[in-house]
């Protein structure tokens, strides 16, 4: 959960590195969790965040990254991590850096959610705007998994929608700095126009990761029109 201190859950990083069997993914993103969400909503705004605080979050995540790479080392995974300062120029096009460029497609990529300094502001860059600026520059890129502790997009009965062409038809939630499931459904649809089929599923299951890298549409699929 988000709204509680820092604490990462290695056993739900090892069940899902376990499910990548042997298709590890080129790129993997991880949210701010309980390391981010909590310290940004303390930000008077989200898109203009003072230096200091801003500095205070890029610490916590940072942290939650060594945790994540700790993981996949243990389980044998070579990698490299980026900070989205580290991986895009932030000067409008948010092109990959010389160094990001250096690693694209040689080896997995990690990079997370965290603050970062745009248009000579400090502000919140989730990791689902990632995904769409990775997936801008990479027309290869054939599916894109987001990977929740829910079991999908809801319906207004609590059922899962199996096929999602529209955000669902809720308001961008107060409380999550980075919109929500709403918001997560708006870049997924981003993410669907360029190409490739997109999937918000339950990473919490121990099954639902592997099922999805095996062809079938565990969750939610995700669609643009």
């Amino acid at each position: 959960p988000k709204n509680r201190p820092p604490s990462y859950d290695n056993a739900v990083m090892e069940s899902i590195i376990d499910q990548f069997g042997n298709t590890v993914p080129h790129f993997i993103i991880h949210g701010a969790g309980s390391y981010g969400h909590e310290l940004a909503k303390t930000a008077r705004n989200v898109d203009d965040i003072s230096k200091d605080h801003a500095q205070r979050i890029k610490e916590s995540m940072h942290k939650l990254s060594q945790s994540v790479s700790s993981t996949l080392n243990r389980r044998g995974i070579t990698h490299h991590s980026f900070s989205p300062q580290e991986l895009f120029h932030f000067n409008g096009e948010r092109l990959f850096t010389k160094t990001a460029l250096d690693v694209v497609g040689k080896i997995p990529l990690v990079t997370r959610g965290d603050v970062v300094l745009e248009n000579g502001k400090y502000r919140i860059y989730s990791g689902d705007e990632a995904a769409l600026d990775i997936v801008k520059q990479v027309p290869a890129v054939e599916l894109v998994i987001f990977a929740s502790n829910v079991d999908g997009v809801f319906d207004n009965h609590g059922n899962v929608i199996k096929s999602a062409r529209e955000p669902p038809l809720i308001k961008p939630s107060d409380a999550d700095v980075t919109g929500s499931m709403h918001g997560k459904v708006v870049k997924a649809l981003e993410i669907s126009r360029l190409g490739p089929r997109v999937l918000i599923l339950n990473g919490v299951d121990k099954t639902s990761l592997g099922r999805a890298l095996s062809g079938h549409s565990p969750g939610t699929e995700v669609e643009f029109r």
